[in-house]
Protein backbone atom coordinates (compact mmCIF):
# COMPACT_ATOMS: atom_id res chain seq x y z
CA UNK A 1 0.00 0.00 0.00
CA UNK A 2 2.81 2.31 1.12
CA UNK A 3 4.61 1.69 -2.20
CA UNK A 4 1.61 2.29 -4.26
CA UNK A 5 0.98 5.39 -2.54
CA UNK A 6 4.40 6.99 -3.20
CA UNK A 7 4.78 6.37 -6.59
CA UNK A 8 1.62 8.17 -6.90
CA UNK A 9 3.06 11.54 -5.60
CA UNK A 10 5.44 11.27 -7.48
CA UNK A 11 3.65 10.99 -10.28
CA UNK A 12 1.79 13.86 -9.85
CA UNK A 13 4.93 16.09 -8.81
CA UNK A 14 6.44 15.03 -12.01
CA UNK A 15 3.28 15.98 -13.70
CA UNK A 16 2.76 19.29 -12.26
CA UNK A 17 6.59 20.49 -12.90
CA UNK A 18 6.26 19.26 -16.45
CA UNK A 19 3.30 21.63 -16.62
CA UNK A 20 4.80 24.44 -15.13
CA UNK A 21 7.64 24.48 -17.83
CA UNK A 22 5.48 23.73 -20.79
CA UNK A 23 4.15 27.87 -20.05
CA UNK A 24 7.70 29.17 -21.55
CA UNK A 25 7.42 26.87 -24.20
CA UNK A 26 4.96 25.56 -26.94
CA UNK A 27 4.26 22.19 -25.74
CA UNK A 28 1.84 20.74 -27.93
CA UNK A 29 -1.41 23.07 -28.54
CA UNK A 30 -0.79 25.35 -25.63
CA UNK A 31 0.37 29.05 -26.28
CA UNK A 32 3.40 30.22 -24.78
CA UNK A 33 2.77 33.78 -22.64
CA UNK A 34 5.71 35.49 -22.38
CA UNK A 35 7.01 36.81 -18.96
CA UNK A 36 7.46 40.61 -18.73
CA UNK A 37 10.21 41.80 -16.75
CA UNK A 38 10.31 45.92 -16.70
CA UNK A 39 14.20 45.33 -16.03
CA UNK A 40 14.42 43.67 -19.78
CA UNK A 41 11.93 45.53 -21.31
CA UNK A 42 13.52 48.89 -22.73
CA UNK A 43 10.17 50.46 -23.01
CA UNK A 44 9.17 50.09 -19.97
CA UNK A 45 9.53 53.60 -17.72
CA UNK A 46 12.48 53.35 -15.50
CA UNK A 47 12.54 55.05 -11.72
CA UNK A 48 14.73 57.57 -13.75
CA UNK A 49 11.77 58.39 -16.34
CA UNK A 50 11.97 61.86 -17.75
CA UNK A 51 13.02 63.85 -20.87
CA UNK A 52 15.58 61.88 -21.21
CA UNK A 53 14.04 58.69 -21.20
CA UNK A 54 11.07 58.99 -24.02
CA UNK A 55 8.39 56.78 -23.52
CA UNK A 56 5.74 55.85 -26.18
CA UNK A 57 2.87 54.23 -25.55
CA UNK A 58 1.18 52.03 -27.83
CA UNK A 59 -2.23 49.81 -27.40
CA UNK A 60 -2.02 46.76 -29.03
CA UNK A 61 -3.97 46.90 -32.06
CA UNK A 62 -4.36 49.86 -32.87
CA UNK A 63 -2.39 51.86 -36.24
CA UNK A 64 0.66 53.04 -35.39
CA UNK A 65 1.32 56.82 -36.19
CA UNK A 66 5.02 57.62 -36.25
CA UNK A 67 6.05 61.92 -35.11
CA UNK A 68 4.91 63.86 -37.86
CA UNK A 69 8.07 66.86 -38.02
CA UNK A 70 6.84 70.84 -37.31
CA UNK A 71 6.79 72.66 -41.01
CA UNK A 72 10.37 74.43 -41.56
CA UNK A 73 10.29 78.58 -42.11
CA UNK A 74 9.90 79.13 -45.44
CA UNK A 75 13.48 80.69 -47.27
CA UNK A 76 12.35 80.58 -50.36
CA UNK A 77 12.80 83.97 -52.83
CA UNK A 78 11.38 87.62 -51.79
CA UNK A 79 8.29 88.68 -53.95
CA UNK A 80 9.27 90.66 -56.87
CA UNK A 81 8.89 94.84 -56.55
CA UNK A 82 5.18 96.06 -56.97
CA UNK A 83 4.84 97.25 -60.82
CA UNK A 84 5.89 101.29 -61.12
CA UNK A 85 2.13 102.99 -61.84
CA UNK A 86 2.91 106.75 -62.87
CA UNK A 87 0.27 109.01 -61.19
CA UNK A 88 -1.31 111.76 -62.99
CA UNK A 89 -0.29 115.61 -61.85
CA UNK A 90 -3.40 117.65 -60.33
CA UNK A 91 -4.39 120.49 -62.21
CA UNK A 92 -2.43 123.97 -60.76
CA UNK A 93 -3.39 127.54 -61.54
CA UNK A 94 -1.13 129.54 -62.83
CA UNK A 95 -0.59 132.02 -59.72
CA UNK A 96 -1.88 134.90 -61.81
CA UNK A 97 -5.37 133.63 -61.13
CA UNK A 98 -4.40 131.95 -57.61
CA UNK A 99 -5.62 133.61 -54.75
CA UNK A 100 -4.08 135.78 -53.99
CA UNK A 101 -3.52 136.91 -57.82
CA UNK A 102 -0.82 138.05 -59.01
CA UNK A 103 -2.63 140.46 -61.87
CA UNK A 104 -4.92 143.50 -60.79
CA UNK A 105 -8.06 143.56 -62.52
CA UNK A 106 -10.34 145.81 -62.13
CA UNK A 107 -13.61 143.68 -63.35
CA UNK A 108 -15.75 147.35 -64.25
CA UNK A 109 -12.51 148.09 -66.90
CA UNK A 110 -11.42 146.50 -69.85
CA UNK A 111 -8.89 143.55 -70.00
CA UNK A 112 -5.93 146.44 -71.18
CA UNK A 113 -6.28 147.80 -67.52
CA UNK A 114 -4.53 144.62 -66.12
CA UNK A 115 -1.28 144.90 -64.37
CA UNK A 116 0.77 142.28 -63.92
CA UNK A 117 3.46 141.25 -61.11
CA UNK A 118 6.56 139.44 -61.22
CA UNK A 119 7.08 140.00 -65.06
CA UNK A 120 4.00 137.78 -65.38
CA UNK A 121 2.60 136.94 -68.84
CA UNK A 122 -0.87 136.63 -69.59
CA UNK A 123 -0.08 134.46 -72.71
CA UNK A 124 1.08 131.80 -70.18
CA UNK A 125 -1.38 128.49 -69.73
CA UNK A 126 -4.24 129.12 -66.91
CA UNK A 127 -3.90 125.72 -65.81
CA UNK A 128 -1.26 122.92 -66.09
CA UNK A 129 -1.47 120.10 -67.49
CA UNK A 130 -2.97 122.50 -70.63
CA UNK A 131 -6.76 122.60 -70.97
CA UNK A 132 -8.49 123.60 -74.54
CA UNK A 133 -11.62 124.98 -72.12
CA UNK A 134 -12.78 125.55 -68.75
CA UNK A 135 -15.57 126.69 -66.88
CA UNK A 136 -15.96 129.50 -64.56
CA UNK A 137 -18.96 129.56 -61.65
CA UNK A 138 -20.04 133.21 -60.70
CA UNK A 139 -21.77 131.63 -57.97
CA UNK A 140 -21.46 133.91 -55.59
CA UNK A 141 -23.68 136.01 -57.38
CA UNK A 142 -25.97 133.53 -58.78
CA UNK A 143 -25.86 129.90 -58.13
CA UNK A 144 -25.71 127.98 -61.32
CA UNK A 145 -24.32 130.58 -63.15
CA UNK A 146 -21.55 129.57 -65.42
CA UNK A 147 -18.61 131.36 -68.08
CA UNK A 148 -17.19 129.03 -71.27
CA UNK A 149 -13.58 129.94 -72.14
CA UNK A 150 -12.41 128.47 -74.78
CA UNK A 151 -8.86 128.31 -75.92
CA UNK A 152 -7.67 130.83 -78.55
CA UNK A 153 -4.27 128.83 -78.71
CA UNK A 154 -3.00 125.37 -79.71
CA UNK A 155 -1.07 125.43 -76.48
CA UNK A 156 -4.41 125.80 -74.79
CA UNK A 157 -6.41 128.18 -72.39
CA UNK A 158 -4.31 131.39 -71.61
CA UNK A 159 -4.54 133.65 -69.22
CA UNK A 160 -6.10 136.61 -71.42
CA UNK A 161 -8.58 133.95 -72.48
CA UNK A 162 -9.81 133.87 -68.60
CA UNK A 163 -9.93 137.47 -68.31
CA UNK A 164 -11.33 138.32 -71.34
CA UNK A 165 -14.09 135.35 -70.86
CA UNK A 166 -15.02 137.34 -67.07
CA UNK A 167 -15.11 140.60 -68.59
CA UNK A 168 -17.63 139.54 -71.52
CA UNK A 169 -20.17 138.07 -69.01
CA UNK A 170 -20.01 140.96 -66.36
CA UNK A 171 -20.17 143.93 -68.43
CA UNK A 172 -23.23 142.21 -70.35
CA UNK A 173 -26.86 143.13 -68.84
CA UNK A 174 -28.83 140.27 -67.24
CA UNK A 175 -32.16 138.48 -68.77
CA UNK A 176 -35.30 138.57 -67.29
CA UNK A 177 -35.06 134.99 -66.19
CA UNK A 178 -31.89 135.28 -64.98
CA UNK A 179 -32.43 138.27 -62.36
CA UNK A 180 -35.83 136.55 -61.37
CA UNK A 181 -33.17 133.81 -60.03
CA UNK A 182 -30.95 136.53 -57.65
CA UNK A 183 -31.77 136.93 -54.24
CA UNK A 184 -33.53 140.37 -53.27
CA UNK A 185 -30.53 141.39 -51.64
CA UNK A 186 -28.50 141.07 -54.98
CA UNK A 187 -31.02 142.81 -56.94
CA UNK A 188 -31.18 145.48 -54.49
CA UNK A 189 -27.14 145.71 -54.50
CA UNK A 190 -27.22 145.91 -58.65
CA UNK A 191 -29.80 148.76 -58.44
CA UNK A 192 -28.21 151.48 -56.35
CA UNK A 193 -24.54 150.63 -58.05
CA UNK A 194 -26.94 150.76 -61.52
CA UNK A 195 -28.06 153.97 -60.50
CA UNK A 196 -24.55 155.10 -59.66
CA UNK A 197 -23.23 154.37 -62.87
CA UNK A 198 -25.77 155.91 -64.90
CA UNK A 199 -24.62 159.23 -64.25
CA UNK A 200 -21.45 158.25 -66.41
CA UNK A 201 -22.52 155.36 -68.57
CA UNK A 202 -25.75 155.06 -71.02
CA UNK A 203 -26.60 151.57 -70.28
CA UNK A 204 -29.75 151.16 -68.67
CA UNK A 205 -30.30 147.69 -68.32
CA UNK A 206 -28.36 145.93 -65.38
CA UNK A 207 -25.37 144.90 -65.47
CA UNK A 208 -23.52 141.48 -63.77
CA UNK A 209 -20.84 143.76 -62.61
CA UNK A 210 -23.25 145.72 -60.62
CA UNK A 211 -24.08 142.90 -58.68
CA UNK A 212 -20.91 143.00 -57.12
CA UNK A 213 -20.80 146.20 -54.99
CA UNK A 214 -17.59 147.52 -54.05
CA UNK A 215 -16.03 144.17 -54.49
CA UNK A 216 -14.90 144.88 -58.00
CA UNK A 217 -11.07 143.60 -58.68
CA UNK A 218 -10.46 139.75 -58.98
CA UNK A 219 -9.52 137.64 -56.55
CA UNK A 220 -8.76 134.36 -58.19
CA UNK A 221 -10.05 130.81 -58.88
CA UNK A 222 -10.81 128.11 -56.79
CA UNK A 223 -11.67 124.77 -58.77
CA UNK A 224 -14.33 122.52 -56.79
CA UNK A 225 -15.02 118.62 -56.92
CA UNK A 226 -17.24 119.01 -60.14
CA UNK A 227 -14.16 120.86 -61.79
CA UNK A 228 -15.20 124.59 -62.23
CA UNK A 229 -13.43 127.01 -61.33
CA UNK A 230 -15.48 129.88 -59.12
CA UNK A 231 -14.68 133.43 -58.77
CA UNK A 232 -14.29 134.93 -55.96
CA UNK A 233 -13.90 138.81 -56.08
CA UNK A 234 -12.59 141.40 -53.09
CA UNK A 235 -12.91 145.17 -52.10
CA UNK A 236 -9.26 146.32 -52.99
CA UNK A 237 -6.47 144.27 -55.09
CA UNK A 238 -4.01 142.18 -52.35
CA UNK A 239 -0.73 144.20 -51.92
Amino acid sequence: MSSYYSKSVNSVRSHRDSETESWGTVTGSRTSTPTYSHRSNPSYPSANYGPSTPFTAHTPGTPYWSPVPLPQQYNGPTAPPAPYIPTVPLPSVNPLLQYPPKAVFNVTYGCNSIAFRDGASSADVAVYPPVHSLVLGLSCLCPGKRIDVKSSSPNGVTVHDVFAALSRCLLSPISSYELAALSPVVIAQGRATQSARRRTDVHSSMQWVDLLGHHVYFGGLTKTLNGIYELTFMPAPMA
